[in-house]
């Protein structure tokens, strides 16, 4: 086994289990109170971004999708009577935030996420991270960003700014 080989192989186990966090912090309200999940989101981008090279050397390495995708949980109508309230500036300010974080390559949905998460400028405690992803798709049907794979799986899909915008 090649150096490449055996430093993706152990980035793949470490990709593995932060998905498994993350599943295991979004399946009970109280675990999504008590964990940073953008501080979790964020060091599994930084794992993806430290495999690249690997995956631009070696493309036959890139491991198949996953077999058991769970779809980003839906809001409670708390959480929806709260994102309710938002003023339509707000909305704006956060919209804009999310495409001045977005790229002209395609970056993880969960990863602009949890940059929002972690804006204190900009994120209001309460809103949940699928608020963010449901503000992408809305940018994506609106024609400022372009998507690949399924955004109701926000650690499966990538957006980038649209062509006609950059």
């Amino acid at each position: 086994m090649s150096i490449d080989e055996e430093i993706n192989t152990l980035v793949e186990d470490a990709l593995e289990k932060i998905d498994l966090t993350i599943q295991k912090i979004l399946s009970s309200r109280e675990n999504m109170d008590l964990y940073p999940i953008g501080t979790i989101g964020r060091a599994g981008g930084l794992l993806r971004e430290f495999q690249k090279p690997i995956l631009e050397r070696h493309p036959e390495l890139r491991p198949p999708p996953p077999k058991d995708y769970i779809q980003d949980p839906q809001m409670t109508e708390e959480q929806r009577e709260f994102t309710d309230l938002l003023t339509s500036e707000k909305l704006e300010e956060i919209d804009k935030a999310l495409l001045s974080n977005a790229k002209k390559n395609y970056l993880k949905v969960a990863r602009l996420v949890s940059d929002m998460l972690m804006n204190e400028d900009i994120h209001i405690e309460g809103i949940p991270a699928v608020f963010y992803s449901e503000r992408l798709r809305l940018l994506v049907e609106n024609g400022f960003l372009e998507s690949q794979g399924d955004l109701h799986y926000m650690r499966f899909s990538e957006v980038r700014l649209a062509e006609e915008r950059n």
